[in-house]
């Protein structure tokens, strides 16, 4: 089951529609639930609100956060959370902390809502040659 799978998880991000049975479908129920079964790391994504995150911390109980999504032209919301995603894993990847990962996953999933479709937004990112 997925439950099985969460503790073995550094960060799970999850959209605020996602809340499990017996829990209060708030981000920070959800989070506390998470960070319960040892998640280390926890994002609620809330579409064009902000991004919360916790994170367990050996000094401190837990440390959170929210960050803004830049404000953009939205045309198509298809496939910004799975952008998301790829872009929280490739900069938790490249070390960059929850925190600034966050905001980099933010900045690149407000980017592909500007166009129409999955991947047109890349244009604008990396113009092919």
């Amino acid at each position: 089951a997925a439950a099985d799978l969460l503790p073995r998880c550094d960060v799970v991000a999850a959209s605020a529609r996602f809340y499990p049975p017996g829990v209060l479908p708030r981000p920070e129920d959800v989070a506390a639930w998470l960070l319960g079964l040892g998640v280390p790391g926890v994002v609620v994504t809330r579409g064009g609100e902000d991004a919360l995150w916790w994170q367990a911390d050996g000094m401190a109980p837990q440390c959170r956060g929210a960050v803004r999504p830049p404000e953009v032209a939205v045309v198509d919301t298809l496939g910004a959370g799975d952008v998301f995603h790829g872009a929280l894993a490739h900069a938790l990847a490249r070390h960059q902390g929850l925190p600034g990962a966050v905001a980099t996953a933010c900045d690149v999933a407000a980017a592909s809502a500007t166009t129409l479709g999955t991947r047109a937004w890349l244009e604008r990112v990396a113009p092919q040659a």
